[in-house]
């Protein structure tokens, strides 16, 4: 049963080992840069909607929810 578990153990860690070289590989392809370049600026871009009506969306949903019992 230690054999077993050892193998198992080092397979693990081989599968692991290749995963993350396949992401790295992935990550850094040529024509996957422009996607993570936008990907990255979510976060700074404008929000299309205006800020009023975000705001009474978020109230709105836990009233909802309340009212279910949940």
């Amino acid at each position: 049963m230690e054999d077993f578990t050892a193998f198992f153990r080092s397979a693990w860690v081989v599968w692991m080992m290749a995963l993350f070289v396949g992401i790295v590989v992935w990550v850094l392809w040529p024509s996957n840069r422009e996607r993570f370049r936008r990907a990255a600026r979510i976060p700074l871009s404008e929000d299309e909607r205006p800020a009023d009506s975000a705001d009474s969306g978020a109230r709105t949903e836990p009233a909802a929810a309340a009212k279910d019992g949940a």
